[in-house]
């Protein structure tokens, strides 16, 4: 779907570990607490994915956050909750003749 998301901040890595490979963006997104919890209000920070660590790349160039972003993401179940997969990020929405690098 293609929406708007806010960013608080995130992280690219890549490399080995214990001989595994990965290479991945991590970004940090708000979300709102359920209403049906009585105790939590406000917003949180969850992950969610944004392919490979050059992904962060565009996030680390003289941005200021929060920043919002138009994209295109999902949002899925998964056994503990919801997880939120970004595919495509068009544009930065509040930061002016910023554009997406592209992504892969």
């Amino acid at each position: 779907m293609i929406g708007q998301l806010t960013i608080v901040g995130g992280r690219g890595s890549k490399g080995s570990y214990e001989g595994n490979d990965y290479d991945k963006t991590t970004l940090n997104v708000l979300v709102p607490y359920s209403r049906s919890n009585k105790n939590a209000f406000g917003l949180d920070a969850i992950p969610a994915r944004f392919g490979k660590e050059e992904n962060a790349e565009p996030f680390k160039q003289g941005k200021h956050y929060p920043l919002v972003v138009e994209c295109d993401y999902e949002m899925v179940a998964s056994g503990g909750g919801v997880q939120i997969e970004i595919y495509e990020v068009i544009k930065f929405i509040n930061v002016p003749n910023a554009v997406s690098q592209a992504n892969k």
